[in-house]
């Protein structure tokens, strides 16, 4: 007995329709970030999510995504949300006099705390993605990053 193309299609045209199986779910990421050792309740602490060496940690119109959150305790909880799985790097600093940029002394050195994920090596200038990259693989991560100040980096690089 021949069986025709078609029926044999249309049956697994309904038994996909009635059986589909689980659905796929995207792989997404909730990213928790605690921000500790926060000396000062001024300003703002603004965020960046990267995804990409291309750009970090200066080219700020490179970013993955950003947030910014008022600064009213000595710890700081910002979250990330949808995040696909992956590599990614967070850079933040506390714009103590909220003027929207990164301030730095006559020197060219900080003069508002900042933080990096990962363990950056400070004396590569500049800072490289690959130190401060961490891998997005589960749905929802908490990373622990301090507040640094530019005496924490001088110990920092006497350490290294």
């Amino acid at each position: 007995m021949k069986i025709n193309k078609t029926v044999i299609l249309l049956v697994l045209f309904i038994l996909t329709v009635l059986y589909p199986g689980q659905r796929v779910k995207s792989q997404s990421s909730t990213i928790k970030i605690n921000i500790t050792n926060i000396k000062s309740l001024n300003g703002e602490i603004k965020a960046i999510l990267w995804n990409s060496s291309v750009g970090f940690p200066k080219e700020k119109d490179r970013y993955y995504k950003r947030t910014k959150q008022k600064v009213n305790n000595d710890t700081i909880e910002i979250c990330f949300d949808n995040i696909p799985f992956g590599d990614y790097a967070i850079s933040f600093f506390q714009d103590e006099n909220e003027n929207m940029e990164f301030d730095r002394n006559r020197w060219k050195r900080t003069s508002e705390p900042f933080g990096l994920s990962g363990k950056p090596d400070f004396e590569k200038r500049p800072v490289k993605f690959d130190d401060c990259k961490f891998t997005v693989n589960k749905a929802k991560m908490e990373i622990h990053i301090p507040m640094l100040y530019i005496e924490d980096v001088q110990q920092l690089l006497q350490e290294q």
